[in-house]
């Protein structure tokens, strides 16, 4: 899924593309600030530079995304 969105202190992200997975590690969701545990269903951002490690702050819960995709 290609995901935009803006954060007043981080700027603006356009066409982010982001996968469904499970959470490998806790974390929060970036939407809704809820605790992600591991093995919850998760959508985490892919990068381009795969040498870069994705952390657990780059997941968004999939139940939250579900409720706000339309």
């Amino acid at each position: 899924m290609l995901i935009s969105w803006s954060d007043p202190t981080r700027g603006h992200f356009g066409d982010q593309r982001w996968t469904s997975a499970r959470s490998r590690c806790s974390g929060l969701c970036i939407l809704t600030g809820s605790i992600i545990r591991r093995g919850d269903p998760v959508y985490k951002r892919q990068r381009r530079d795969a040498s870069r490690k994705i952390t657990g702050i780059e997941m968004i819960l999939a139940v939250a995304l579900e409720r706000v995709a339309v």
